[in-house]
């Protein structure tokens, strides 16, 4: 038993110290799961006629703001989507998983570029 609770603990710390800033962005950058221009996090709606793509948009709430606009001329296409997935396994992403509002949004295959 005494045993159980240590390997609970060790587990605890060692997924608490992976969720810490620094460690998580050392960890994510290893992994090449992240870049440092945040390129990774793309969006779509429902109908694919939002992307932010192309846009320079520095925050979730400039997102949702450069989205409402769009849906304000595109009523039909009303909901917003991630395209980017969670990785339950990457626990160092747990604390960014939980608490950044873009997981939030429902997860959308990206959609498909035609030209």
């Amino acid at each position: 038993m005494k045993r159980k609770i240590i390997i609970a603990l060790a587990v605890s710390f060692i997924i608490i110290i992976a969720n810490t800033t620094y460690i998580s962005f050392i960890l994510g950058f290893l992994t090449q799961d992240r870049t440092f221009n945040g390129s990774d996090f793309y969006y779509t709606s429902q109908n694919c006629g939002f992307s932010n793509r192309g846009l320079f948009i520095e925050s979730h709430e400039e997102l949702l703001s450069e989205f409402e606009k769009y849906r304000k001329k595109n009523p039909t296409d009303s909901t917003l989507y991630r395209t980017f997935k969670i990785n339950p396994l990457k626990f160092w992403f747990w604390k960014e998983y939980i608490f950044d509002p873009k997981y939030d949004l429902p997860y959308k295959e990206p959609c498909i570029e035609t030209h």
